[in-house]
This record gives structure tokens, C-alpha cells and sequence, in this order.
């Protein structure tokens, strides 16, 4: 690697960076798996807290995902062109 690479990656700003994207990746795994836990065996003080709003996020973007009934999805019929 050359010189101007390392140089690049060692950088304070990038390192925090990357930092602050795996914080935010790790937040999003963790609050969807608190939320489909806490779903499934009933306890809703912990799912509403600190984790429901990045767990909704990721519960509606799962079912886009496993959506498949593309007649239904009247939206993406109807997008202005």
C-alpha cells in the first residue's frame, strides 16, 4: 500500500468515520433482533425504549424484502414517469 493510502486511512476524520458506521450498523442489528424477540415473548418495556424507532425501520424494510405480491404494490405501478 502506498504511502498516500496509509495516509489517507490513518486520518482522525476517517477513522471516526468508520467508527460512527459500524456503531450504526450494530445499533440497527441489535434493535431489530431486541424487537422481533420481544414481539414473539410479550414484553414491550425494552422493545418501546431506547430500540423502537431503528427497529421499525428495519421491520419495514425486512417486509419489502419478503414481500413478493407485486400486484398489490399499486406504488410502484403508479410512479410518475
Amino acid at each position: 500500500m502506498s504511502d498516500e493510502a496509509k495516509s489517507w486511512i490513518s486520518s482522525w476524520s476517517v477513522q471516526i468515520f468508520f467508527v460512527l458506521m459500524a456503531v450504526v450498523v450494530f445499533y440497527f442489528m441489535t434493535a431489530g433482533f431486541i424487537w422481533g424477540f420481544f414481539n414473539e415473548y410479550g414484553s414491550v418495556s425494552l422493545r418501546d425504549s431506547v430500540f423502537a424507532p431503528a427497529a421499525q425501520i428495519t421491520k419495514r424494510s425486512m417486509w419489502y424484502a419478503e414481500y413478493t405480491d407485486w400486484q398489490k404494490l399499486w406504488w410502484l405501478k403508479n410512479i410518475p414517469r
